[in-house]
């Protein structure tokens, strides 16, 4: 190969490198926001539970409809 083919090639290889570590940093950004979705869920929940016992019934069936409607 001559050294202009070697050349494009270890730009490609760079590139795709480049890429491959965005990807990972996505993915690493995609878990952290799903893990705090679950622990907002799991608090939500737990303050509905509370808040049938609270009087607060209003605000109660509005989380229920919001929870439902989660894609």
């Amino acid at each position: 190969q001559s050294q202009g083919g070697q050349a494009v090639s270890l730009m490609l290889m760079i590139e795709n490198q480049k890429m491959l570590e965005s990807i990972k940093m996505l993915q690493d950004t995609i878990r952290q926001r799903d893990e705090r979705i679950r622990r907002l869920e799991e608090a939500g929940d737990a303050l509905k539970a509370a808040g049938y016992f609270g009087g607060f019934n209003d605000a109660v069936d509005k989380w229920i409809k919001v929870r439902e409607a989660k894609p």
